[in-house]
């Protein structure tokens, strides 16, 4: 796994299962820099108990220069699991749907996605 901008972000998420079953350990909304921030619990979470699964792997997501944002969740749930995080690329913007479980949604352009690797959570 390589660390940093994602080129393809369509291809990153297909190949991690569009991150199903991941959990969200913390949302941050970074207003002077137009940056949300996700830390995730495993990058691999769609793959447990599988061969395919290559281990624990935290990391969080920096989604960059972001607008246009729509946040459908409820704030009372213990826990947030990614059902699954889509992206459609224009030449413009990369456009982000984030769909949880059992319910809500955050949808957003931006203008790049990075992924850095989490130490501890």
């Amino acid at each position: 796994m390589e660390f940093g901008q994602i080129e393809n972000p369509e291809n990153f998420f297909h190949q991690l299962g569009l991150l199903h079953d991941t959990r969200i350990e913390s949302f941050k909304w970074v207003p002077p820099e137009r940056k949300v921030l996700i830390n995730i619990d495993n990058l691999n979470s769609n793959f447990l108990d599988l061969p395919e699964y290559e281990g624990l792997m935290p990391a969080t997501l920096a989604f960059i220069n972001v607008g246009k944002m729509l946040i459908g969740i409820d704030p009372t749930e213990e826990h947030l699991n990614i059902f699954e995080l889509e992206t459609r690329s224009s030449t413009t913007f990369i456009k982000v749907i984030i769909n949880f479980s059992p319910g809500g949604k955050i949808e957003f352009t931006c203008e790049s996605i990075e992924v850095h690797e989490t130490k501890s959570l």
